[in-house]
């Protein structure tokens, strides 16, 4: 009888409770926005804005039957779209979705734990996608304030600030377990994937049109960093190369079908012979952030040696750019060396010399003729370019992010329209006219892709290469020399190759009109220097933390320990942990011994004992707060004093009060103590009587 009391207590929150759980869903899932598609966003946005007017007017619950089949529809749409999501992203969709949807079933205390428990999942899973220094720092205040409700559930008299408090210290009181297991547990590679669909890769592309890097240097986003341990090299000569695009449709430069298809067995094998590395080595780390691309960033020419060294599988391709084994998921860092002055003379077979002269048939008929004539005029491969150039430094051409729209409606004229009419472009109108005319003089190029320059951080010492730093130049083939880099950008505006987007340029790409952006304020010393220190801080987590491989653990823990037999890592770890329970055990021994002895705890379980002989048994996992409406539903005439007492035990139990306080609220417990004690008494008599 009295366990199916118990039992049937209805569960329900404090309001104020209920709307941070409310906003806890909220903040988690809001950190998943980019992962999730349109209709998942839309089906959680209704779930939650139907828990939010539930706590408005309790009324409008959903029944079982439609939770039922919001739930079926939810889960065929998923299992419908996990061809298309993939394993990872599919299961993460049904995570969100059950963690929205059981915000509308909230109806028992296992309901609660359960949203409680999700929410820290949902905070793990946001972690797989990036591992930022403040993107973790977000997680772990939203971990505290996650707890936190769990806290406020059990101990409902402590106020927002104390709940709070109390969760930050339980959590940070896991820190030194966690650093320990983080340097000694074995590092293995996850049981994922990390989805690399279209949608999800960022930065340069494989294609480029006119206009596509233009776009692209509107975004502050950072694409990698780099340390060196050599001298650093001229701004002028960081040209980190991405991609070579050797064919032209008359609108896309793109990789050739041949190249791509090869593009395995040409990484592979290294059977393609090297260039001399002549003058000096430049020695430094990357550290690439996620693209979902394979494509990595290096300076030509890279010693193929230095690749074997690293924990990523790098591979160098014939064309002089390198790419890892498998997309880029996660913060990558790789270790090479490159020798900047060497030439980029790999023969060219017969198909990559027609490759790299082939030109649309009808394509730019200007253009054409232009270069037909400088080939007459100029003999000399390196004058025929030099007048191009000087075509382009002499005449009315502007270089800007936002370039006039082209008549794209003529396919294969759009060359044309920029070089004799607009004559205002980016780094890829003036790199894709150039290949194109020196093709037409009968001189194979190709266009390149990558980045140029990189900020400088003197804190830390590394650049930062941002997205607008993306850029595109050309390569032209001369006999002797092989392929040699050629700018065009450089004939329209020197200071982008010499030192980056002037300020001009800056405020033409307004980053997105991002006015939270950081960047559109370099202009203000106090505000860069912020973003600079900034910088070096996610920089340092990145290099330390990210960046701490399975190679560098082995490397560290030998240093520490000798030889690593599994034997040593247990005991370590075994090690660890008990030192940690004897610290702990200790701190709380003291603590209990500096304390008085808890008079309140041992008054409290009197009036327990007495209300279990009336029948009334307290669960040893119910909160006082909640056991304190189960002793007004059952007895009545004891609501004014009960709830003052059990308000004064939650108060003396987990409020940190002045010994002032304290004292104030042992004598009000004492009050109340004695009217239930009497009261108790009179119910017996009742009862006596009764009977």
């Amino acid at each position: 009888m009295i366990n199916n009391t118990v039992t049937g207590e209805k569960f329900s929150l404090l309001p104020q409770h209920a709307w941070v759980l409310l906003v806890c869903q909220c903040l988690n899932l809001a950190l998943l926005v980019n992962e999730l598609t349109r209709w998942m966003l839309l089906i959680i946005a209704v779930c939650l804005c139907w828990r939010g007017l539930t706590l408005i007017k309790p009324a409008i619950k959903p029944q079982r039957l439609i939770i039922l089949l919001l739930a079926c529809s939810g889960s065929i749409a998923i299992a419908l779209s996990g061809r298309e999501l993939g394993v990872l992203l599919s299961m993460l969709h049904l995570l969100c979705f059950a963690y929205a949807l059981k915000s509308l079933e909230l109806t028992s205390r296992k309901d609660f734990y359960q949203i409680v428990l999700l929410g820290v999942f949902i905070l793990a899973s946001v972690l797989i996608f990036s591992q930022s220094l403040f993107l973790s720092l977000f997680v772990f205040c939203l971990l505290v304030l996650n707890l936190s409700l769990l806290l406020a559930y059990f101990s409902a008299s402590l106020n927002i600030k104390n709940n709070l408090s109390q969760s930050a210290i339980t959590v940070l009181k896991s820190i030194p377990l966690a650093v320990v297991l983080f340097i000694v547990f074995p590092r293995v590679a996850p049981f994922w994937q990390v989805p690399s669909a279209k949608s999800a890769q960022t930065g340069l592309a494989e294609s480029v049109t006119l206009g596509d890097i233009a776009n692209l240097a509107r975004s502050s986003a950072l694409a990698f960093r780099v340390k060196f341990f050599t001298d650093i090299p001229q701004y002028n000569q960081l040209y980190w190369r991405a991609m070579v695009m050797d064919v032209f449709d008359g609108r896309t430069w793109q990789q050739s079908k041949n190249s791509w298809a090869n593009i395995e067995e040409q990484a592979s094998s290294l059977s393609f012979t090297q260039s001399t590395l002549n003058g000096v080595q430049t020695l430094y780390q990357v550290m690439v952030e996620p693209s979902y691309q394979r494509w990595l960033f290096s300076l030509a020419v890279v010693d193929p040696k230095s690749l074997t060294n690293n924990q990523v599988t790098i591979r160098p391709l014939p064309n002089y750019t390198i790419i890892n084994s498998k997309p880029v998921s996660q913060t990558t860092s790789y270790q090479i060396s490159s020798y900047t002055q060497s030439l980029l003379n790999e023969p060219l077979s017969d198909d990559q010399w027609l490759t790299s002269l082939q030109l649309p048939t009808a394509s730019n008929p200007k253009l054409k003729a232009q270069g037909q004539q400088l080939k007459l005029n100029y003999p000399d491969e390196i004058e025929r370019a030099q007048a191009i150039l000087d075509m382009i430094r002499e005449q009315d051409f502007y270089y800007t992010l936002t370039p006039p729209l082209l008549n794209r409606a003529k396919l294969g004229d759009e060359l044309d329209q920029f070089f004799y009419q607009t004559k205002k472009g980016f780094c890829v109108h003036y790199a894709s006219v150039f290949t194109f005319m020196m093709r037409a003089s009968g001189v194979p190029a190709r266009l390149v892709t990558g980045y140029l320059g990189g900020e400088y951080n003197k804190q830390s010492g590394h650049l930062s290469i941002y997205q607008y730093d993306a850029h595109a130049w050309a390569e032209i083939w001369v006999n002797g020399q092989g392929w040699v880099r050629v700018d065009p950008t450089a004939a329209v505006n020197p200071e982008r190759v010499e030192s980056g987007l002037s300020q001009m340029l800056q405020q033409d790409a307004l980053f997105n009109n991002d006015l939270l952006n950081l960047h559109r304020y370099k202009h203000l010393a106090w505000i860069n220097n912020l973003r600079l220190q900034l910088d070096a801080l996610d920089y340092q987590w990145t290099r330390l933390v990210l960046g701490y491989s399975s190679k560098k653990q082995y490397d560290l823990l030998k240093q520490w320990f000798g030889d690593l037999h599994a034997w040593k890592v247990a005991a370590i770890i075994g090690g660890s942990l008990m030192l940690m329970m004897a610290v702990l055990w200790l701190v709380n021994l003291k603590r209990g011994k500096g304390n008085p002895p808890v008079k309140w705890l041992t008054q409290y379980q009197q009036i327990i004992t007495q209300l279990k002989a009336k029948g009334l048994i307290k669960p040893d996992t119910m909160p006082a707060s909640q056991f304190s409406r189960l002793v007004i539903e059952r007895f009545p005439m004891l609501s004014k004093n009960f709830i003052g007492y059990t308000q004064c035990f939650e108060a003396l139990m987990y409020q940190a009060l002045s010994p002032q306080q304290k004292e104030q609220c042992l004598i009000e417990m004492d009050r109340y103590q004695r009217q239930l004690k009497k009261q108790l008494k009179q119910l017996k008599k009742t009862s006596t009587g009764s009977h």
